[in-house]
């Protein structure tokens, strides 16, 4: 076997873990191969347990972890979802809006005299709206889906205790 790829402790402990791993039988056979290594290493039971203890801890703490990254990843995505959602609500209302201003001006008879004001002014917040829609796909909101997140919390308490009442 060629031993050139054999670069580091970590190449040794992951080929030690995979022959471990397909040669395993049961917890009782890992957890006799685990005191083995211990005896040879001069580790007494006690560190053993400790130091699974610690193990099984880290262990958890990396569980919670990704549980918590991908709810705020499920969180992200609906964040955006509501962001472009609010964002086609306005764009409609404003050409709702300012459609029906511009019929009213121009059936005034004098051609267009004042409704511009109301496509040039409001359409200067749409696009900026769009622009920082566009502009934020990435995380650079996180203040805002901070907030979000806190509103949407109080949202879902008020409708689990209306619900609970009932």
């Amino acid at each position: 076997m060629p031993e050139e790829h054999l670069k580091s402790d970590d190449d040794i402990e992951a080929i030690l873990h995979l022959a471990v791993q397909q040669n395993s039988s049961g917890s009782e056979d890992l957890r006799a191969r685990l005191q083995s290594a211990a005896d040879e290493l001069g580790l007494t039971p006690e560190q053993i347990q400790v130091a699974e203890e610690a193990y099984r801890a880290e262990k958890a703490s990396q569980a919670v972890q990704k549980q918590t990254e991908l709810e705020d990843t499920q969180l992200w995505k609906q964040f955006r979802k509501t962001q472009v959602s609010d964002f086609i609500s306005h764009l409609g209302t404003y050409v709702a809006v300012n459609t029906f201003l511009i019929w009213l001006d121009m059936n005034q008879g004098s051609g267009l005299n004042w409704a511009y004001w109301s496509v040039a002014g409001w359409g200067i917040a749409i696009a900026i709206q769009a622009f920082n829609l566009l502009a934020s796909q990435r995380t650079d909101n996180l203040d805002e889906f901070e907030r979000w997140k806190r509103k949407n919390k109080k949202k879902l308490k008020k409708v689990a205790s209306s619900e609970s009442e009932d």
